[in-house]
Order: C-alpha cells, then sequence, then structure tokens
C-alpha cells in the first residue's frame, strides 16, 4: 500500500517535482559552467555527471516515501473519525426511535419538574421522592403526620412543597381552619417526576 502510494505520488505532478526539476537543470548548468559536461563532449566522467542526479532521486524518493506514509495516516484518521460520526448518527437516530415520544401535555409536566428541581435542590429531590413514596403528608403546625428524612427539616420540607405547589409539581389543601397543610403529587405529574427524580 505505502509503495504504490509513493509510484502515484513520484509521478503526479506537483511542487515537489517541479522542485527537483529546477534543482536538476540549476546542476546541469552548473556541471556546463565548470567543465564537466561540454556542449560538444557528453563523454565525461559518467561518476561526476550523473551521481547529483542519482542523490536527487534517492532523497526525492525517500521523502516521497515519508510522505505517503505521513499522507496514509492521515487518510486513515480522517477515515476513522468519518465512521465514527456516522456510528454517532446511527445510534442517536436508533436511541430516538427507542424512546417514547411525549404528548405535549406530558413534555409541559417534565419541563415543569425540570424547572422547579433547578431551584429546590438536593433537599428537593429527598422531599419529592419521600412525597412519592407516602403519597399524602400532613403538615400540621410544627408537626409531620410521617417523620421525615433526616436530611429534612419541616421547615425544609415545607420551603420545597410551597415552592412545588407554586410551580404546579404537587397540590394542597387546608383543613382544620387552614391549620393543616396537605401536600400529594397530582396525576398528571407522575410520570415526569418519576423520570427525573431518579
Amino acid at each position: 500500500m505505502v509503495w504504490s502510494r509513493v509510484l502515484k505520488e513520484t509521478w503526479h505532478w506537483g511542487k515537489e517535482q517541479v522542485l527537483v526539476i529546477l534543482l536538476a537543470i540549476a546542476t546541469l548548468a552548473l556541471q556546463i559552467r565548470e567543465g564537466l559536461v561540454r556542449s560538444g563532449d557528453w563523454k565525461p566522467s559518467v561518476i561526476a555527471t550523473v551521481a547529483p542526479y542519482l542523490v536527487y532521486a534517492v532523497v526525492f524518493l525517500l521523502y516521497q516515501f515519508v510522505r505517503a506514509q505521513r499522507l496514509l495516516y492521515a487518510e486513515l484518521q480522517l477515515t476513522s473519525h468519518n465512521t465514527e460520526e456516522s456510528l454517532r448518527a446511527v445510534t442517536a437516530e436508533r436511541d430516538a426511535l427507542k424512546e417514547p415520544k411525549r404528548t405535549a401535555a406530558e413534555q409541559n409536566a417534565y419541563e415543569t419538574v425540570e424547572r422547579a428541581l433547578k431551584v429546590v435542590g438536593t433537599k428537593g429531590i429527598t422531599a419529592l421522592r419521600f412525597l412519592r413514596t407516602h403519597g399524602i403528608i400532613t403538615f400540621n403546625l410544627n408537626s409531620c403526620s410521617v417523620p421525615l428524612p433526616p436530611e429534612l427539616s419541616i421547615a425544609d420540607a415545607l420551603r420545597i412543597y410551597r415552592h412545588c405547589l407554586s410551580e404546579g409539581v404537587v397540590t394542597s389543601k387546608t383543613n382544620l381552619g387552614n391549620s393543616e397543610e396537605i401536600f400529594m403529587v397530582p396525576v398528571s405529574m407522575e410520570k415526569a417526576l418519576a423520570a427525573l427524580l431518579y
């Protein structure tokens, strides 16, 4: 493969070939000027006459050999990169086909939960997982109907649930003359929470 590329590059007309030809012409002119080659006599010392051209030919072939390897490596890298990009595109297309399409309502719920989670952070994820597990949580003054996770205080949980209520991620109702707050996950947010909380 390398040798066939060397031959192809050697006979391909380019700046390297022009440079070698100009160098050979300059050498011939110098030989004539110095008297090594006379215009009427073409039988002087063969070594003195031919040696520079043999050196040029050997150097040129060595150069083309090194160059051919570099060109082949660059082409291999490019082909490899293009193949990798094609595989990525095919994989992405396949994955897109695998993913079930969301309805407009599901997409809206997904974006709503995503937006709320950016605000409430890690504690918010814990609080919402906890609410999904228990279904309904009731807060009465400074108490909670179920023991909260150790990393959540009642104040943290109320702040998170109230923010999520304002975003529409959870729903709430009040009882006993507004002394109780009851939080729950609406059915419309269940899928989005399941996707984003775990």
